[in-house]
């Protein structure tokens, strides 16, 4: 870019320059797809950078993926990467590019409780089986209802606002 005699001296401008990224979207997430559907292909791409010292960041492996390949889709799984991390070996990588496989992290393959090692809490519990149980875990799971219109609470303070503004 010229700049003109009048903004050579001039600190406070500020201009910009349109960026063509070199991967669009499209062959991103044609990386990532064949990462998921293709395990020889994230392990062969991963032995293109077996050769490298670590800790490395993701420029310099692509730098140095480039020098070992024209495959445009695996200097695009790399593009994947953080820019921020340092990575700390090979493993590290792969776990990295794992963990963006959305087919792994999606909200459909969520674990329900059941598969969990958790007991969800059930939001309507008859006040017999409160009572039988104790004190403690009973006041943490109890519904407090308001007796004009039935509405549930989880607390008292919260049930005694309502109360408070419905006028009792």
């Amino acid at each position: 870019m010229k700049l003109n005699n009048s903004d050579e001296k001039d600190d406070t401008k500020v201009y910009t320059s349109y960026h063509h990224s070199q991967f669009d979207s499209n062959l991103l997430n044609k990386a990532i797809e064949k990462a998921i559907n293709d395990k020889k292909f994230v392990i062969s791409s991963l032995n293109l950078i077996k050769d490298m010292e670590f800790p490395t960041y993701k420029y310099k492996i692509i730098n140095h993926i480039q020098k070992s390949t024209n495959d445009i889709t695996k200097i695009a799984l790399f593009y994947t990467l953080s820019d921020s991390l340092e990575f700390k070996d090979i493993s590290h990588i792969k776990n990295v590019i794992e963990t963006n496989v959305p087919a792994k992290n999606s909200a459909h393959n969520t674990k329900n409780p059941d598969k969990l090692n958790v007991n969800p809490i059930t939001t309507k519990q008859k006040l017999s089986n409160l009572e039988e149980k104790d004190s403690i875990s009973s006041d943490s799971i109890r519904e407090y209802i308001c007796n004009k219109c039935g509405k549930p609470f989880f607390t008292r303070e919260d049930l005694r606002i309502h109360q408070d503004f419905e006028g009792k």
